[in-house]
């Protein structure tokens, strides 16, 4: 009998849990419920394991699906009744909680989902880079010894018209390997200097801008990151623990690539008395600052945008009021008012 007993005081107790539950869960918000989401994403080391998980769960109980079920019971406990104002009042806000949870759920996608794409891109880009680096390095060097050698080979004095022939010959060659130094001396094509002064970057130039605008847009993305969960989240994270750790390696990357570039600078002012490191020494700090301060709201509102129209438009077409809305939208992108 004390078995019994006990089984039923333990199927008392867990009925008595699902019912508290129940009426914790109605009574949470969508952003609520976004955080909650946002939370066992974080619990997880990958999206991979994270899918894994919710896969062994039911549709209905899935932490995507659930919180809709949830928001809609919500509704009909605070409009109940079945005139045809209380109907009206429960619909509106039905489509409202669940396109505000489902815009939450489709922003911590869309987020995702840009860090990973630009992560991959960034790091092919970086691998480019720094192997840019190197060539440009070696070709400064091999044309300083070019330039070098055309000196000494012209101070030799030759005693025959052949050996004349071939100092000269020997000069040329090595002229068509004096490369410009690495801040683009002599490389300017300009032939009207006196009327028209024009300056055509140098390869180290064009490197040196391009990489400023990785770093940058990688450090306005992670901003934006930031602005977002503290706006939405409450500072709770919303990247996959792995999207995370991708984005942390590209940063890395890129300031690593930097610091070589910085150090290459130091070494040729060391190397080459007199010569300044010059205005192409990268300033990460200041870069990172400008970055943040000139982009991260854009970076954030595209973002913000995206799901916001990519949930309306989902939980319009559950009643298929979705195309009159699509249509709009397409007016809007086009200027053309409705």
């Amino acid at each position: 009998m004390a078995g019994f007993e006990n089984d039923g005081d333990r199927c008392m107790t867990t009925s008595s849990y699902k019912k508290r539950l129940a009426a914790v869960e109605i009574a949470l918000t969508p952003k609520e419920w976004a955080i909650r989401l946002a939370d066992q994403i974080r619990s997880h080391p990958s999206e991979l394991d994270f899918l894994k998980t919710i896969a062994k769960e039911t549709f209905e109980a899935s932490p995507i699906i659930h919180p809709f079920r949830a928001l809609k019971d919500q509704a009909e406990e605070r409009h109940p009744g079945e005139k045809p104002e209380d109907v009206d009042a429960r619909i509106r806000l039905q489509r409202a909680v669940r396109t505000e949870f489902h815009g939450l759920k489709e922003l911590i996608n869309t987020v995702n989902k840009a860090v990973q794409i630009q992560g991959e891109i960034v790091s092919l880009k970086a691998a480019l880079k720094l192997a840019r680096l190197e060539t440009i390095v070696l070709r400064e060097a091999f044309g300083r010894t070019a330039r070098n050698a055309v000196e000494l080979v012209q101070q030799h004095i030759t005693a025959y018209a052949e050996e004349e022939e071939r100092r000269q010959g020997v000069i040329e060659e090595l002229a068509a390997y004096s490369y410009a130094n690495i801040e683009g001396k002599g490389t300017d094509s300009d032939p009207f200097p006196a009327v028209f002064p024009l300056h055509f970057p140098s390869p180290i130039e064009r490197w040196v801008d391009e990489v400023v605008a990785l770093v940058a847009g990688v450090w306005a993305q992670r901003a934006a990151i930031q602005a977002v969960q503290d706006q939405y989240f409450d500072g709770h994270p919303i990247l996959f623990v792995d999207v995370e750790d991708g984005l942390n390696e590209t940063i890395k990357t890129l300031e690593d690539c930097i610091a070589i570039f910085n150090a290459y600078l130091k070494t040729r002012v060391e190397f080459f008395k007199g010569e300044p490191e010059g205005r192409l020494a990268i300033d990460v700090d200041a870069v990172r600052a400008a970055a943040v301060k000139l982009h991260t709201k854009r970076v954030a509102a595209a973002w913000i945008k995206h799901a916001k129209q990519i949930a309306k438009a989902e939980i319009l077409a559950e009643t298929n009021e979705h195309g009159a809305f699509l249509w709009d939208r397409l007016r809007n992108e086009f200027g053309v008012n409705p």
